[in-house]
Parts: C-alpha cells; sequence; structure tokens
C-alpha cells in the first residue's frame, strides 16, 4: 500500500472519532456538574464515571492509532518530513485530540486530501459551537 491510502485511512478514522470527542466531552462535563448534587454517591459516580470515559476514549484512540503510525514512518522513509517531528507525531497519536490535530497538519504539509480536512475543521467547529449554544441555553 502506499502512503496515500495509509493517509486515506488514517483520516477516515480519525476524523470518524471528531463526535466521539465532542459528545465524550459533554458525557464529561455534565459528569462534572453533577459534583453540584450535594448527595455522597454522587461524587463516587462522577469520578468513576470521568475516568471511565476517559479510559473508554483512549483505547479507542490506540485502536486507531497503526495507520497513522505507518503513515507517519512512510512520510519519514521517504524524507519529506524530518526525524524529530516524525517522532513528535508519533508521540501525539497517545494523546487525545492531539492525534486527530497531527493528522490534519499532516495533511496540509503533503497537500493532499486538503479540502476533505478543511470540510471536517470548519464542521468540527460547528459541531463544538452548537454543542456550546445548547449548553447556555439549556443553562438559562
Amino acid at each position: 500500500m502506499s502512503r496515500e491510502d495509509f493517509l486515506a485511512a488514517a483520516i477516515l478514522i480519525k476524523y470518524g472519532m471528531i463526535p466521539f470527542y465532542c459528545f465524550g466531552s459533554l458525557i464529561n462535563l455534565l459528569l462534572v456538574l453533577t459534583i453540584i448534587i450535594p448527595l455522597p454517591f454522587m461524587l463516587f459516580l462522577t469520578g468513576s464515571g470521568v475516568l471511565a470515559a476517559w479510559i473508554i476514549g483512549w483505547f479507542l484512540m490506540v485502536g486507531s492509532a497503526p495507520f497513522a503510525l505507518v503513515y507517519i514512518f512512510k512520510t519519514k522513509e521517504e524524507g519529506s518530513v524530518p526525524k524529530s517531528l516524525c517522532i513528535l507525531s508519533a508521540i501525539c497519536q497517545f494523546i487525545l485530540l492531539t492525534d486527530v490535530i497531527t493528522i490534519m497538519a499532516m495533511c496540509f504539509k503533503d497537500k493532499k486530501f486538503v479540502k476533505t480536512t478543511l470540510g471536517v475543521l470548519i464542521g468540527s467547529i460547528l459541531l463544538i459551537g452548537l454543542i456550546f449554544i445548547g449548553l447556555i441555553n439549556y443553562a438559562v
């Protein structure tokens, strides 16, 4: 498989995880807001719920990392990206949210799938904005 095939697979998986990140963050925020409820068991439920959501999200992210890692190392082999940037990009594949940002940056650097990346970026900003508007309307 070529480097572009691995990039296509990586962006398909990583961009598909963006709604998961948004709604997972929303669930974590709502769990943290339940601390306001003055019941002792809510402290336990909130802490364990946030921890469980974080662990599940991390395992899903690690499961999507192989395609991105192969793409990053194939890019290094071809010499179009310095070794230090490849190492940093590989480390970012194991940190929540930075994995998607890294793949977006690599798409812009390679000038591949730029329209898709811009569409996903704009759609993500709109999704996050709608979530915040919904939270503000819910709070008022």
